[in-house]
């Protein structure tokens, strides 16, 4: 009589392993969804005005969908605009500080955060995040040549302040034009990449981030269950 080889009882282990990591809850992910658009304004000499709306589109409203953090033009370790920023003005309540090297490997962001009494709730959205910059609203939109060509506008949120959660894919979008219009540099209208759509919303990031702790241990999984299911197949066709 055969014996079941080592290969099979490490598939039934992993296959255990599985069920019971993803029927728990994932620690530490964060529950908030952010949004964003922007319009822009020539000021002439080829100086540029821009204010962001930020927008929280979280379902419901607790300490786990508050957004406190709003850092524009930024995911973790990339700074993505190519000129620094100037004239930054914030909302009532929030905070702002020029991050980023500012030279030819890494660019600027602007990290936007919020006192512990004006965090944005859930359903709720603000406008007043402002910055004059020499990039037009095409090149704002567009890629930055910084980091594997990631949409410039590319930001993130936490919940209360930097780092306070987990940055997921959920945490990591792109703030759009308000509207797009055809144009952009030196015409006054916001430009866009590629005729893209604005207005409503964020887009998920493409940028290849630090992986979460979840999100290692789920590859794990997976390829252990495709490793071990070739091996169970061989063995029962012997």
């Amino acid at each position: 009589m055969k014996t079941r080889p080592s290969s099979f009882v490490l598939c039934a282990v992993v296959s255990s392993m599985a069920a019971l990591f993803l029927s728990r809850p994932v620690l530490g992910q964060s529950a908030e969804v952010a949004a964003g658009t922007f319009t822009s304004q020539s000021l002439g000499g080829g100086e540029w005005q821009y204010n962001i709306t930020l927008a929280n589109k979280s379902p419901v409203n607790n300490a786990d969908t508050t957004i406190g953090t709003f850092w524009f033009s930024w995911a973790p370790g990339q700074d993505y605009m190519q000129a620094v920023p100037t004239n930054i003005q914030a909302p009532t309540g929030w905070a702002d500080k020029i991050t980023g090297l500012g030279n030819s490997t890494d660019g600027s962001a602007i990290q936007y955060v919020a006192m512990s009494g004006d965090l944005l709730m859930a359903g709720k959205s603000l406008s007043g995040f402002i910055f004059d910059s020499t990039e037009t609203p095409t090149q704002l939109f567009g890629p930055s040549p910084l980091f594997q060509n990631q949409t410039e506008t590319t930001s993130a949120a936490y919940t209360q302040g930097p780092f306070s959660d987990s940055t997921t894919v959920g945490d990591v979008f792109i703030v759009t034009p308000a509207s797009v219009m055809n144009g952009g540099g030196g015409s006054g209208n916001t430009g866009g990449s590629g005729g893209s759509t604005g207005g409503g919303g964020g887009g998920v990031s493409g940028v290849p981030l630090p992986a979460a702790s979840w999100q290692v241990i789920a590859a794990f999984i997976g390829f252990g269950l495709v490793v071990g299911g070739k091996k169970v197949k061989k063995y029962m066709m012997a």
